[in-house]
């Protein structure tokens, strides 16, 4: 696998969303829809590239309403620790 990632990593690319992923994951939990605002689309695999690297990452599901009220379930990611 390649390296996480390095300041100079667009967000578009896989390394930059992980980096931005794990950031994001220092300051807090985040949903998966937090995570997709902020350019990490298939946030779900950018999550278990970073479980590979040894990031321990709990995943929870909440439930939410959109805008015209259907429930929705969304994957909660929160950041354990440092990498073992």
């Amino acid at each position: 696998m390649q390296k996480l990632a390095t300041s100079n990593h667009s967000a578009t690319t896989a390394i930059g969303q992980r980096l931005m992923i794990l950031e994001a994951l220092k300051a807090g939990p985040k949903t998966s829809d937090e995570l997709r605002c902020m350019g990490a689309y298939s946030s779900n695999s950018r999550i278990a590239e970073l479980r590979k690297a040894g990031h321990e990452i709990i995943t929870n599901f909440v439930d939410t309403f959109d805008r015209d009220g259907y429930r929705r379930r969304l994957a909660l990611y929160q950041l354990e620790g440092e990498p073992c």
